[in-house]
């Protein structure tokens, strides 16, 4: 299926800013939240009223609730390996990978610059994701962390790696900030996203609805395989594969 051919209409999440709305019961067998992995969870919340779309998507979250129907997945995931060969192939051929000398401030702008050119290859307008260093984290170099107002992608400035690992990981959560930004953008009620944009959106809401972190109920293997975490291994091993060293 050619992704301008995507079928599936889809309508936003709608509502009022509201407090204390109680999520409902979960869905037997949805998995719960759990720590560690990517963290799709954050928000900074505190002291406002929580918007609608927020209440939405938490409340969907609880429940484990998926709306596509089934056939719509095949149609989905195929619309996400082209949307992420289209990607790659707006990319040069050659990456330089910011170097892992200099001053870590350096360092750091140097990773956001190459975050900000990485989504604008993405084929559709993308919120800036903001690169900040997080020493704390455990074991590793990367992580993305979903805020309503401000998302984040964490690098940890002293992990092992490859040039190419470096890169492919920086992709890896690139590409969960996309998705993220995609599904955000469907709880708002924003213009509807065009196709095959309308799908994607759709097909990663109902990923996270499902999501569960890494953990010892969900080991790594496990992990890898979840819906949101396909593409993105895909897109970070493809775009690592060009790295040609410190830039």
């Amino acid at each position: 299926m050619r992704p301008e051919e995507s079928r599936w209409h889809l309508r936003p999440a709608t509502g009022r800013t509201t407090r204390g709305l109680q999520p409902p019961e979960r869905t037997p067998g949805a998995p719960a939240p759990e720590p560690g992995g990517d963290h799709f969870q954050g928000q900074r919340q505190a002291g406002r009223d929580v918007p609608h779309w927020v209440i939405a998507m938490s409340a969907d979250r609880a429940s484990g609730r998926r709306y596509l129907p089934p056939g719509a997945l095949a149609d989905a995931r195929e619309v996400e390996r082209a949307w992420i060969a289209g990607w790659v192939a707006r990319l040069p051929d050659s990456l330089p990978v910011p170097g892992a000398t200099g001053t870590s401030a350096g360092r750091l702008a140097a990773w956001q610059a190459w975050v900000d050119d990485l989504c604008h290859h993405a084929g559709t307008p993308l919120p800036r994701a903001h690169v900040v260093w997080q020493p704390a984290m455990g074991v590793h170099r990367g992580q993305y962390l979903f805020q309503t107002d401000t998302p984040l992608i964490q690098l940890r400035p002293n992990a092992a790696g490859t040039p190419s690992e470096w890169l492919a990981t920086v992709a890896h959560e690139t590409y969960h900030h996309a998705q993220h930004a995609l599904l955000t953008a469907l709880y708002q009620g924003r213009p509807a996203w065009p196709a095959p944009f309308d799908l994607l959106a759709a097909y990663f809401r109902d990923a996270r609805n499902v999501y569960r972190g890494e953990g010892p109920a969900c080991p790594p293997a496990t992990h890898r395989q979840q819906e949101l975490e396909l593409g993105a291994w895909r897109f970070g091993r493809l775009v690592g594969a060009r790295a040609v060293g410190p830039g």
